[in-house]
């Protein structure tokens, strides 16, 4: 869980540079961080294998792996799309945690 937070104050980083670079260099930036998406989603596979099945708190992978897959998109479109062009972005879940007995 603190891989993914880490992860995703590093990607503000990452789009606070791309605010102020250039075309090429904002797009440069934004497959960077494509591809530390990509591993913080192996690291999240990994995590989920290696996981117990039977535990009181149980981490949502699916969800986080989802939630990842749409930011991912998103940059991926944001390199391919004009930049003054509007469009919708999908909200993530941002639940990643379920306790045992709970919904």
């Amino acid at each position: 869980m603190r891989i993914l937070v880490g992860f995703l104050a590093g990607l503000s980083v990452f789009s606070s540079c791309a605010i102020h670079a250039g075309n090429m260099e904002r797009s440069r930036y934004l497959r960077e961080a494509i591809e530390e998406i990509k591993l913080v989603q192996s690291i999240i596979s990994k995590a989920e294998s290696e996981g117990e099945e039977d535990t009181r708190i149980k981490v949502r992978y699916d969800k986080a792996i989802s939630d990842l897959n749409l930011i991912r998109w998103g940059l991926y479109e944001a390199i391919h799309t004009p930049k003054l062009e509007t469009h919708r972005i999908n909200s993530i879940d941002g639940d990643y945690i379920q306790i045992k007995g709970e919904s």
